[in-house]
């Protein structure tokens, strides 16, 4: 079942134009910058793109000026975002975006268990929105 995997949100939002919120099953939760999320855009072009150049540079407008439009499930397994330029081929899986937390608990390898940088929030239903 989804909701006892750490890899599934119990919830998505938008904080502010620059990050998408997600907090996980286990109670952390990733800050994701739009920026980091579309520069790693997993739809084929955006990996032919990043293959081809060893800098991963975003391709599209400047990350102030790109916004999400929509944040809607794929499934059990993704979320699709469609971004003010149009872009929305991309399906982000769940464990994509885990992996994508910028938390020092996450970056040291832990799991998000370090407090430093992370935010527990307490598990429920999943709730994702649609912008």
């Amino acid at each position: 079942m989804p909701g006892n995997d750490p890899n599934y949100p119990s919830g998505v939002s938008l904080v502010g134009r620059e990050a998408l919120q997600v907090r996980w099953a286990d109670g952390h939760e990733s800050t994701l910058p739009l920026a980091l999320l579309r520069r790693n855009c997993p739809c084929a072009k955006c990996r032919t793109l990043r293959s081809r150049v060893s800098l991963q540079v975003l391709t599209t407008p400047a990350p102030d000026r790109l916004e999400v439009l929509e944040v809607a499930p794929v499934g059990f397994y993704a979320l699709r975002i469609r971004w003010s330029d149009e872009h929305s081929a991309g399906l982000y899986p769940y464990t994509l975006l885990r992996s994508l937390c910028p938390c020092a608990g996450c970056r040291s390898g832990d799991g998000g268990q370090a407090p430093s940088g992370c935010t527990r929030g307490e598990p429920g239903a999943p709730t994702l929105s649609r912008l």
